[in-house]
């Protein structure tokens, strides 16, 4: 009714404010390329029983860096140069740049990516250093939350409800008590650190747990650690000395190229002004949060607490404009990363559970094509 003609008057005067100072010039002889790819997601069935938003997110994240590999090597073949991935967030640029590097592609990321940042090195450190310390629990913990061991999940998840129902002995003593097969292995560990040197010791780690091959996309993160200890092991430096001079050099970042080769992945915002003959924009990513039953509303300099629906008119005007205003800042930020390329732009939509990015996105494109439907039938008649 009347309120949803006030919102709609207000987002369309809001919409032609930020849009009025931009002039499109098209080019006559424009011999560039622009490509919409709908990313498929692997199983989308077990997607859709799926509720949990964090395992959802992930799937479609896999399924767009998988295109992405995709796609850099079709353009590879092309001899493409100057290529820009262009993302939200700076945790998404260290994770793009990672996943690029483990799989052989130069990067140059607008953010940097400190190894510490690394969750297979907090592991392996985590590990070292409880073999340093045997009695160091918080070590013994942050090992076995890795993905290191299959039996790590069921220790501890055991150990929860062991600490829950009352009992108080350390994780180490319970898992020396209740899961003696998987301690053998530790004390295997423990007793070849005391022979080999931390480097040796570090290298039969990462091959016979397999790390390399269960954290491919760190494997950047893995060689440069091989190669700090190395180079402190050749010093005849023990596994203290490291730990504690690991501490210091964690603080460092991975050293990225500066070619014309490399791929620049970096934020849409850094990306304002900027232009690059390829660029590829996935749009896998959410609005800041935003729910429909928000429990608190600020209005008039005041919070009010009721679903959406048992609001008063007036401020459920506010909620509906500040939805807007989230919703506007998308097609502020779709325009900005549009406008980058110069020759190629290639937009990625995940096609199930898509992101609040895509299905803006979506519904742009369905009146483009629509529109461009309707003047094709004009033309043939």
């Amino acid at each position: 009714g009347d309120l949803k003609e006030e919102v709609l008057k207000h987002v369309s005067e809001n919409f032609s404010k930020i849009f009025s100072s931009i002039v499109q010039i098209p080019q006559k002889n424009f011999s560039g390329n622009w490509e919409v790819r709908f990313v498929k997601i692997k199983d989308p069935e077990t997607l859709k029983k799926n509720k949990r938003f964090t395992k959802v997110k992930e799937k479609v994240k896999e399924a767009v860096k998988e295109e992405i590999l995709k796609l850099l090597y079709e353009l590879q073949e092309k001899k493409a140069k100057d290529i820009a991935i262009l993302l939200r967030k700076n945790e998404d640029i260290s994770e793009m740049a990672s996943f690029l590097i483990s799989n052989g592609f130069k990067v140059i990321g607008s953010a940097s990516l400190k190894l510490k940042e690394s969750k297979t090195l907090s592991a392996l450190v985590s590990f070292l250093k409880f073999v340093d310390y045997p009695e160091d629990e918080v070590a013994f913990a942050g090992f076995l939350m890795s993905n290191f061991f299959s039996e790590s999940s069921k220790i501890v998840e055991e150990y929860r409800e062991f600490v829950f129902n009352g009992g108080n002995i350390s994780l180490v003593e319970f898992v020396k008590n209740n899961f003696r097969d998987f301690w053998e292995k530790i004390e295997r560990f423990l007793e070849l650190s005391k022979i080999l040197s931390p480097y040796e010791f570090c290298r039969k780690l990462i091959n016979e747990l397999k790390i390399l091959e269960k954290n491919r996309e760190e494997s950047a993160y893995i060689y440069k650690f091989l190669s700090i200890l190395l180079e402190f092991t050749l010093k005849a430096g023990d596994l203290s000395e490291f730990l504690e001079y690991w501490e210091k050099y964690s603080e460092d970042e991975l050293e990225m190229p500066r070619d014309e080769e490399a791929i620049k992945v970096l934020s849409i915002h850094l990306a304002k002004g900027l232009e690059f003959k390829t660029v590829i924009v996935p749009l896998d990513w959410d609005t800041r949060a935003f729910k429909t039953d928000l429990k608190l509303v600020f209005h008039d300099g005041k919070f009010y607490r009721a679903k959406k629906e048992e609001l008063p008119e007036k401020i459920k005007k506010s909620w509906y404009l500040e939805k807007s205003r989230i919703e506007l800042e998308v097609l502020n930020l779709l325009y900005v990363a549009f406008t980058r390329a110069i020759e190629n732009l290639y937009i990625l939509v995940p096609e199930e559970k898509t992101p609040k990015s895509g299905e803006i996105f979506k519904m742009i494109y369905s009146c483009y094509t629509e529109k461009l439907a309707s003047i094709s039938d004009l033309s043939s008649s």
